[in-house]
């Protein structure tokens, strides 16, 4: 769970989230979400995301593994998100990139397609 409280954006339906969490004893083994995105003048997208717990395993791990990793770099989500989250990114969004901003994400792309491999 994220530890802020504004998850939606929508503060009553956050309010309402923290307030449903609270209820639960244990951990989330299994999570459905459904987003409906709405558009005008063409049909609604529909996405569905499932996420579930299918091994677990008690073992000691490694201080290390929780710690941050050389040279990080904190980056805000508007570089990653030129659209902002809930819009499609535009061309007139990429204008606002800095040269910093869009290496950083080439670098991050090209790290992902390494993993990919």
């Amino acid at each position: 769970m994220q530890k802020d409280s504004k998850m939606t954006g929508n503060e009553q339906i956050d309010k309402l989230i923290a307030a449903e969490t609270q209820k639960i004893k244990g951990f989330v083994l299994k999570r459905v979400s459904v987003t409906t995105t709405k558009n005008k003048g063409s049909k609604d997208e529909v996405s569905r995301v499932t996420t579930e717990v299918t091994r677990i395993k008690k073992a000691k791990l490694a201080d290390s593994l929780f710690s941050l990793p050389s040279g990080y770099k904190e980056l805000s989500a508007s570089p990653m998100m030129p659209g902002g989250m809930g819009r499609r990114p535009s061309a007139r969004d990429s204008r606002n990139i800095d040269p910093e901003q869009m290496d950083a994400m080439r670098k991050m792309m090209e790290q992902f397609q390494g993993l990919k491999d």
